[in-house]
């Protein structure tokens, strides 16, 4: 248990470094800002396929290709949830071309979470999603 902990501190750390990095890329002509996305780019499909939108709103990361990475305070605690809904495989949510829908059947909040600190929950799929998952670090430099 200690060491899935560690491996999803890391697991947070590098995606919250990861997003901080595209976020200060430049915006380029091609890939101009519309007026829904702020301070950032437009991703362009397949840049982050890893990436899922969830069905309240946030945002997740397959950690597995059945479990998503998301924020504690995306979710309402811990246990059997069939609520959320990952929509996967797009950058467009309006796109039908290799969207990917797939419910969930179990969250785990993070143990102790209180509004603080620990902002890491994982969400077990119905059914794994057959794209690249997040890639974790494999040492402590980052």
């Amino acid at each position: 248990m200690k060491k899935l902990l560690t491996a999803l501190k890391r697991c947070a750390a590098l995606g919250a470094a990861a997003l901080a990095i595209v976020s200060l890329q430049p915006v380029s002509a091609a890939h101009a800002a519309d007026s829904r996305v702020v301070g950032g780019t437009r991703a362009t499909q397949g840049e982050f396929p890893f990436m899922v939108r969830l069905s309240m709103g946030c945002g997740g990361a397959l950690y597995t290709q059945q479990i998503v990475l998301t924020a504690a305070h995306c979710v309402s605690g811990s246990g059997n949830n069939t609520s959320i809904t990952a929509t996967a495989g797009v950058v467009d949510l309006q796109s039908t071309s290799g969207r990917v829908q797939v419910r969930s059947t179990k969250v785990l909040q993070a143990p102790g979470y209180n509004g603080n600190g620990k902002d890491w929950a994982l969400i077990k799929l119905a059914q794994p999603i057959n794209l690249p998952t997040l890639k974790i670090a494999t040492t402590t430099q980052y």
